[in-house]
């Protein structure tokens, strides 16, 4: 009888044990809801005060730490100098090149160059990011000390990945950049393929490799109509028309490269914008640009004097563009969120 009642006693004392750390640690992750819905506030007015000087940003960031003291006092034990990063980081720029800082220097001893190299970082991974979750993973990646204070410090990562959505969001230089480079050799590939195609033509002996360059042209564009057909279909004929001209007049790649830099949305369209510019750049590369440059090489290599010397202006500039197109897609899908997210352990 006395062993049935300890063993009674036993099991609702194991329940209320269960019970209260149930409870205790709903509390504790509430705590911790709140401490990053906290920091996300307070991203958002930090960078609606920023401006594009890092000191004018340092002297703002200095008097948001101050009203917010409780809230930084672990961010700022950690990082003394993390104002001076996030000066740098709030400025609107093209972004080159990520620095590199010796991953042995602790993050207590950062200096202001030092800071400042890792700040201007952002520019450069935001911009060939695209998404401000994947450019603070980046950032964190890049500088191992970033990293172990975003995770160490709860709520700070959160802080960051606000301030670089907002980022991607404003800062149009990145965005330029990527679209000028794209409609720059998307243009320059079409202008010297139909150069050299009148060259063949205007050549009594290169007609029937001039058909075959104007078949490979015609169904890529064919085969862009119907994708837009596909991917519009649902959103009228007058949105139809104007996306075919967009791909009838070779203007294709600079709009897709915009709209995912933009992270442009809509319901309506069938696919997403990455996956728009991944299809319309798959069926240029296998319909046209490497075709068209093995091809034009050929002609070259087998009657140099009739495809003439600016045969290869052409050559390199297809080269190039098709280099340029297939090193681009595998990055866009490496650094992609959603694949990321899929599988982390291959994509990024």
């Amino acid at each position: 009888m006395s062993d049935q009642i300890k063993t009674r006693d036993n099991t609702q004392y194991r329940f209320l044990s269960l019970a209260s750390l149930a409870f205790y640690s709903r509390g504790f992750s509430l705590v911790c809801s709140a401490k990053t819905e906290e920091w996300k506030s307070l991203a958002k007015v930090v960078y609606d005060m920023r401006r594009n000087n890092h000191y004018d940003n340092f002297l703002t960031l200095k008097l948001v730490f101050n009203d917010n003291r409780e809230l930084m006092s672990p961010l700022l034990t950690r990082c003394p100098k993390f104002d001076v990063i996030l000066a740098f980081v709030l400025i609107h720029r093209l972004g080159v090149r990520v620095q590199k800082i010796d991953w042995t220097f602790e993050i207590a001893d950062w200096d202001n160059e030092v800071c400042r190299r890792s700040g201007r970082s952002i520019a450069t991974l935001v911009r060939t990011r695209g998404k401000g979750k994947a450019a603070v993973l980046a950032w964190k990646k890049e500088y191992p000390q970033i990293g172990e204070l975003l995770d160490d410090v709860e709520g700070v990562e959160e802080f960051m990945i606000v301030i670089a959505d907002s980022l991607v969001r404003d800062n149009r230089i990145g965005i330029a950049y990527r679209v000028s480079v794209g409609a720059l050799l998307s243009i320059t590939d079409t202008v010297t393929d139909i150069y050299v195609l009148s060259t063949y033509y205007q050549s009594g002996e290169l007609l029937s490799q001039a058909n075959a360059m104007l078949a490979m042209i015609l169904t890529s564009l064919t085969v862009q109509l119907f994708a837009v057909l596909g991917n519009y279909h649902r959103m009228g004929w007058k949105v139809i028309v104007r996306e075919a001209l967009i791909s009838i007049f070779f203007l294709r790649p600079v709009v897709d490269a915009y709209r995912v830099s933009s992270n442009f949305e809509d319901d309506a369209v069938t696919w997403t914008a990455m996956f728009e510019m991944i299809a319309n750049k798959a069926i240029e590369l296998t319909t046209e640009s490497i075709p068209g440059c093995v091809l034009q090489v050929y002609v070259w290599l087998i009657n140099p004097t009739d495809a003439g010397a600016y045969a290869l202006v052409s050559i390199g500039i297809s080269a190039l563009t098709t280099g340029y197109m297939c090193a681009l897609i595998s990055f866009d899908i490496d650094v992609d969120e959603a694949h990321r997210s899929s599988q982390p352990s291959f994509y990024g």
